[in-house]
């Protein structure tokens, strides 16, 4: 299995993406992040998943943006 075809426990995530359970809980319950839970308790998290998830919440720079409307 691929690194990013791999999954995390809710514990991996938050160190993946450096915020605490609290945040992650949230994110999850609000169905913000991409989840399984196939016994309906414990949470995982594809690698894959999230990663396509943070690329699709970037920003802009302003020097990007200033590109575009030139």
């Amino acid at each position: 299995m691929a690194e990013t075809d791999r999954f995390l426990t809710l514990a991996e995530l938050c160190t993946y993406l450096g915020v605490s359970k609290s945040f992650a809980y949230k994110l999850s319950h609000r169905n913000a992040i991409p989840k399984y839970c196939p016994t309906g308790g414990k949470i995982w998290f594809k690698k894959s998943d999230i990663d396509q998830w943070l690329n699709g919440h970037r920003i802009m720079s302003e020097k990007e943006l200033n590109h575009l409307s030139n």
